[in-house]
Order: structure tokens, then sequence, then C-alpha cells
């Protein structure tokens, strides 16, 4: 049993621990595509982590305008609560004033 093996490749073709230049020069632009594949991945991400923080500062600019309408109807609310609760309590005392000078007719 004979196996056929092919020629060492002349000297001048041999690059580092024996692998041919083909060899190298397929490894180096294997390197140089993964290189620009890296750049255009790391720059697709850096364009969404932008777009990410844009989305977030617009929601947090929306929840602090919505934070600031609420307390504003707070507010809003409170002071009519009081107003109506001012205007109950005058109510009321003209009713005691009432029926007080109705009685005191009447006695």
């Amino acid at each position: 049993q004979q196996q056929q093996q092919q020629p060492p490749p002349p000297a001048e073709l041999l690059g580092e621990r024996g692998t041919t230049c083909r060899e190298c020069l397929a490894k180096s632009d294997d390197l140089v595509r993964l290189r620009a594949e890296l750049a255009d991945g790391q720059e697709a991400l850096r364009a969404q982590l932008q777009e990410q923080s844009q989305r977030a500062l617009a929601l947090h600019r929306a929840n602090e305008a919505l934070r600031a309408d609420r307390d504003a109807q707070e507010a809003r609310f409170q002071e009519r609560l009081e107003a109506n609760g001012k205007e109950q309590f005058a109510a009321g005392a003209q009713s005691a004033a009432s029926l007080e000078r109705a009685r005191a007719e009447r006695d």
C-alpha cells in the first residue's frame, strides 16, 4: 500500500509554521473581513443605543409632563374641595342663624 504524498510546496511559498503563503493570505483576508464585520456590528449597536437613549429620554420627559399635569389637577381639586367646604359651612351657618331667628321670633 502506497499512499500518494503530495510533494511539499516550493520553499518560496512556505510561510510561518509551515503554512503556505496562500493559506496565510486566506487567513489574513478572513481576519480583515471579520474586523470589518465587527466594526459594522459595533456601529449598529452604537446606533441602537443612541436610539434607545433618545426614546428613554422622550419617555422620561413625557412622564415628567404627566406628573406635573397630575399635580396641577390635584391642586385644583383640593382648591375646589376647600371652596365647597367653605360654601357648605357658610350655608350651614346661615341655616343655623335662620333657625335661631325663627325660634327667637316664636318665643
